[in-house]
């Protein structure tokens, strides 16, 4: 868990070579963000207010570093 330069705080994960984080901004938004060595980078907003929006993105981020 790390302080975010957009103002907010962020969940980072790591395994091997591939690398994600959730970051929930003071302004009420929700991003997560995946890449890897040889992945494009994928973006998305999460819908913050909602439990099954940053459950969705766990599941999606879980599976990609478990890949």
């Amino acid at each position: 868990m790390l302080p975010s330069a957009d103002a907010g705080v962020g969940l980072c994960f790591t395994d091997n070579d591939r690398y994600a984080h959730i970051e929930f901004l003071n302004n009420g938004e929700a991003w997560a963000l995946m890449y890897g060595q040889t992945d494009e980078p994928q973006s998305w907003q999460i819908t913050a207010n909602e439990d099954d929006g940053v459950r969705q993105a766990w599941n999606r981020i879980s599976a990609f570093l478990q890949f």
